[in-house]
Parts: structure tokens; sequence; C-alpha cells
């Protein structure tokens, strides 16, 4: 019989490693470590990764034009050098979801996990602060009248205004003062109560429309007791960041006052310890009330006296909230967030005993603040990630999925029957076409919102489930994932990773092998730029005209479909072409048999070259396979062929001639 020659297609649908060797479809590969997937029409390897910071992240995220990581117990600004800003976490994974602070404000990157001190926010210039604000731990000291006085130096009057001198004072603005003790020139002060206007660290300003008189001389000048307010009244006093708008809790029990034609003098007004809080707010009923508005804001830290003398009608219209819950409260110990969803922070993976099926809410426009929470299910089926897809949180147990129900308050959830939950939370990604995620029984699954479908089992089988395939085991360990440019990748976050292209339009899923890259973590630019943590590095993904990982060569290994040559009988097999450009590299040639593999060496080229190299084999089933451990090159094959005698006899011997 004539010499038969067996062309080998070019693949298109990436890894099969289910079924025997002749039984994979012509357009895939038996091994794909390397390979430059669907993105090719020829057999290509993948382009290199450039080095963004030689630091080994278990978390990244990129805000505001800066990658950031979580190494070890540090959050780490990852662009322009590394730099720690945020030091002793736990050395947890982290979760990041940015969000304004307050309605109108810039956004902040707010940052769960890492332990108790794993809350805090990071604002666009990279400084961080902590993630809500506690309230103040003392109540504020109130009295109808006070023993504040202080000797006049010297003074005068000008155009109906007053101007006292002192060594130091007590008098703030808004404070009603009676002067004693004036002798000459300054007789008419006597008796008289002012209102002070205007302050300095040695003076007071007020108005006075008696005698004009040239100097005061010297005198006492002491708080008044009268005022305006009559009744009983609560003060409150809150801690205030005017840069974000976030406001703590008030301490309580509030602090109360029955009055009758006084002024109020608060002192010990709390001064906080967070850097982040630049003032305070003071609230009080109108008198006999019983709601809180807004008297004043101290715009600073530091002052701890304040005298009231605003009438009731003139209390600004801002009510007092105790819906300001500080996140960071001893009561919670929140692992993950993600948000805005209806306005709103979401938190999870509450680590107090018997909070692991929560899923918690902050008010809406609100979110360094906690609302309420769903009790979603129970904490020995807890929730193991919360995502934002497809309008809706949705929260993942071991066991099935939830999707949180409603708009606002009273929220709900419905549990997703015909789902399955996952054991590895960090496998778990939002995707264009689902939510993917390795499930509790082993399995890839992508959930579409009513089900979670198995994903490319008639490809890599049980793979995940403990099963091994070709150069391929051990990924029942699989624990960590990543997606971008429409494909997820999981691995066991150190050497082996796989990389499923996903396409609603497809059947199958084009998988490849990425070779050399162990994902630990990811994240996406705004460019949409894949940066991966691996082998203690943080690497750009696949960057256009990298030919190496930061240095590192690409292992190739690509196993083309054996074909058969006969249902019974075999051939023998001459020699096999090879057109492809090597970039100068030394690329190892297998060739595959029934009975096992047979070197064939090594070829390279500068150019696009067909390379024959000669067999001598018999054979029934054949396959090629190019390997090479770390290619620093662009390696492109167009085109692989095998000449085969074919006999009559069922099992030939080497023939004399073609």
């Amino acid at each position: 019989m004539p010499v038969e020659r067996i062309k080998f297609s070019v693949p298109k649908l990436g890894l099969h490693l289910v079924g025997p060797k002749e039984s994979v479809p012509e357009t895939a590969l038996r091994r794909a470590k390397g390979w430059a997937g669907r993105r090719e029409r020829t057999l290509k390897s993948r382009p290199g990764s450039s080095l963004i910071a030689a630091e080994d992240a278990h978390s990244l995220v990129y805000w505001n034009g800066v990658w950031y990581g979580g190494v070890g117990s540090n959050f780490r600004k990852l662009t322009g050098g590394a730099s720690t800003i945020k030091s002793s976490l736990n050395g947890e994974r982290l979760t990041f979801s940015p969000m304004p602070p307050t309605v109108g404000k810039q956004d902040y990157l707010f940052v769960a996990g890492g332990g108790g001190s794993g809350l805090f926010k990071v604002d666009s210039a990279g400084a961080v602060t902590n993630w809500g604000i506690a309230p103040p731990g003392t109540q504020v000291v109130v009295a109808g009248s006070v023993a504040l006085s202080q000797a006049v130096t010297s003074g005068s009057l000008t155009s109906n205004v007053l101007t006292l001198n002192f060594a130091s004072h007590p008098f703030v603005v808004g404070m009603y003062v009676v002067l004693s003790g004036f002798a000459g020139a300054g007789v008419d002060l006597n008796a008289q109560t002012v209102l002070v206007t205007a302050i300095t660290a040695t003076s007071i300003t007020a108005a006075f429309t008696h005698a004009n008189i040239a100097a005061t001389g010297t005198g006492t000048a002491a708080v008044s007791a009268s005022g305006p307010l009559t009744g009983t009244y609560q003060y409150w006093v809150t801690f205030y960041n005017t840069i974000t708008g976030t406001e703590s809790n008030p301490f309580t029990p509030e602090t109360s006052v029955s009055l009758s034609g006084k002024q109020v003098h608060l002192s010990s007004i709390p001064i906080s310890s967070d850097a982040q809080v630049n003032a305070r707010r003071i609230y009080r009923t109108v008198g006999n009330g019983a709601v809180g508005f807004l008297v004043t804001t101290i715009e600073n830290n530091t002052q701890t006296t304040y005298t009231d003398i605003l009438i009731d009608l003139d209390l600004e219209e801002t009510e007092l909230l105790f819906s300001n819950l500080n996140p960071r409260d001893s009561a919670f110990d929140f692992r993950e967030c993600v948000g805005p969803h209806v306005g709103r922070m979401w938190w999870t993976r509450d680590a107090i005993t018997g909070h692991g099926g929560r899923i918690y809410y902050s008010p809406a426009g609100r979110p360094e603040a906690v609302e309420g929470f769903v009790e979603v299910t129970s904490n020995d089926n807890a929730i193991q990630r919360i995502v934002y897809w497809n309008g809706s949180i949705w929260g993942i147990s071991k066991s099935l999925i939830y999707e949180v129900v409603g708009f606002s308050e009273p929220f709900s959830f419905r549990d997703v029957q015909g789902s399955i939950g996952t054991d590895k939370p960090w496998t778990v990604q939002v995707t264009d076409y689902g939510i993917a995620y390795k499930s509790r029984d082993g399995e890839l699954r992508i959930f579409n919102g009513s089900a979670s479908l198995p994903l490319a089992a008639g490809q890599i089988g049980d793979l995940f489930r403990g099963g091994t395939y070709e150069n391929l085991s051990g990924m029942e360990n699989a624990a960590y994932s990543a997606y971008g440019r429409s494909e997820y990748l999981i691995g066991d976050g150190s050497s082996t990773t796989l990389a499923l292209y996903l396409d609603q339009r497809k059947e199958a899923v084009v998988i490849r092998e990425l070779g050399g890259i162990g994902v630990r973590a990811s994240a996406i630019s705004s460019a949409g730029e894949l940066a991966l943590s691996t082998g203690g590095k943080v690497l750009k993904f696949e960057t256009v005209g990298q030919l190496s990982d930061d240095g590192t060569g690409i292992p190739i290994e690509w196993e083309i479909p054996s074909g058969l040559t006969d249902a019974v009988g075999s051939g023998f097999i001459q020699r096999v072409y090879l057109d492809a450009h090597t970039g100068g590299s030394s690329i190892s040639v297998t060739l595959i048999l029934e009975s096992g593999t047979v070197a064939l060496g090594t070829f390279s080229s500068a150019s696009r070259t067909v390379t024959e190299l000669p067999v001598g084999q018999a054979g029934r089933i054949i396959g090629v396979r190019l390997s090479h451990a770390g290619i620093s090159a662009a390696l492109e094959v167009f085109g692989v062929e095998v000449d085969v005698w074919l006999s009559k006899e069922l099992y030939p011997t080497k023939p004399q001639s073609e």
C-alpha cells in the first residue's frame, strides 16, 4: 500500500483529557501547557508576564491607578516601589469594595479581612484610616451655671464694640458674661451682661451700647447664669469626619439638665483618639422634647467646653442618628465585604461564634455603619463567600447558594434549590457568564441564577476530584482562582493552573494549562490588565511583547491528538514533519505510540522552517508531543504531519521501499 500522510489540525478546543488518546477531538490537545489559547489560529506559546512587584501577595486590588496587595500581615502599595501603608493584620486574605463613605463624597477603597484591625479604608492618595468611627466613651458634662471668671487687665470701647483683654481666659463665642469691679472710666460696665461675639487667646469682643468710654480700667468678667433656655434638655456628642461625612453614634445614655431662663455650659466634651476625627457634633432636644437636633459642629478635636444659648427655633434640622453602629465594634468580626448594592455595603464571614450564617448590611449611603443582618443559614453551614452578580447579592455556603431579596428593609432571602455550595471559597469568581467555582463535590461549576451546571466535565473528567490525567494530578486541592479576558483560572496556588475560556455560544470550553503560573491572588485594572500573584511575585499576566514571566522561561508541553492508522493493524511510521518557528530554541519531539513513547530528538529554527525527523517505528495509534522546560522565545507551530506506510498485513515488518 502507498504511504499515507497524517495531518494534525490546528487546536481550537484546547485541553481534552477524557477518553483514549485517539478519541480526542482532532482540534483539541491532549496536553496544552504553555499554549496561547483560543486567540491564535496556530499552535503558539503564550505571551510572558511583566513584573509589577517582587512581593508574595495573598490578596490583590487595583485602586485609583495603583496596584495594592496584602503581603503577610501588611497591606502594601505595590506601584512605584512597594511600601507598607497598613500593618498589624493577621495574614488572612483581604476583600475590597470601592464606595463613597457618604453620598456625594469621593470613593474610598474599603478593605475587610485581616482580623480585628482588618477593617480600614484607603483614600485616593493611599492614606489609610479606620473603617467607621467608634462613639465617645464618656458623657459630656452639662450645667446650667458654671464658675468661670477672669481678671480684666485692660480694655476699650469704640463704636459700641467692647474689647476686654486678659492674660488668658476661658470664654467662648456665645457666652453671656457679667462684668463687675470696674472703677473710674469703666464704672458704667459694672453689672452689665454682654454677649461674646469674637475671641482671641487673650481677648473677647462684645457689643455694648452704653456710654462711650476711652478705657475700661481693670475689673472682673464672669460667665452669666442667665439665658434663653427653659425646660428639660437632653444632650449628646458624636465624633465626626468632615472630609468623609462619617459620624459616630453618640455616647448613651444622654446627659439631661432642667433649666429656667438659663444658658447651658458643656464641659468635658469627649476627644477622639481616632486620627480621622477632626470635629465633634453637639445635639440636644427642644425643651421637654425627645428628639435630638444639631446645635453646632465644633470643627476641631481639641476643644472641651461650649456654651449653648441657642433658642429652640434656631436648632438645625439635622436629627441625631443612632444607626451609625461602628463595623469595628466588638460585636462583629467581618472577614469579607462587597458593595455597593442598593446603595449599601454588605458583609459576611463574621468570625463571632454563632454568626457564620449571617449577611450584614449598612444603611443606604452610609457604608461606615452597620444597620442589620439577614440570618441566611446556620453557623454549621456558614457562608463561605458573598458576591454581587446580576443585580443581586449572593451568599455561597458549603451546601447551597442563597440570594438576598429586596431593595430596602426588611431584606429576606431565597435558597436556590438545585445549586451546590463550596468548601473552597477562593475558587469563587464572578464572570460574564455566571458565578464560577469549585463545588464541594469536586466539580467545576458555573451558577446561572437557577442552577449550578458542571463546567467542562466532558473534557477534564474527574481531574478536580482526585483523578490523574496525563501530566496533571492533585487538582482536588485547587483552592485559588482568577477571572479576566473571559478566562476562568483555577489552580493549586503553586505551579499548576488551568485557564478555561468561557463562551456561552460554544458547547465546549477552551482549556489550557498556563505552565509556570500558580495563581494565589488576582486583580484587574481599569484597562483590563490582569495581575496575578505567583511564585513570590506579582505579575501583569500575558503582556504583549513579553517572552518570559519576568525572566523565567515558559514551560511548553503540547501533545497533538493521536491518530489511528487502522482499527486492527499497525502502520510503519517513517518520518515526522514539523512546520514551525522556534525562535532559536531547541524543542524536544516525542512520538506517542500505544506501546509507549519514543524520543525523536530536538529541532530548532530561526525562522519558519519545515523540519523532517526520521522515525522507523511501527504503531497503530500515533501522536506527537513537543516540549521545552522553559522557553524564552516565541514558539509557533503551523503544522505537524506524519508519513505512515500502511500494509495489508496486520503486523508488518519494515518495508524495503515506499
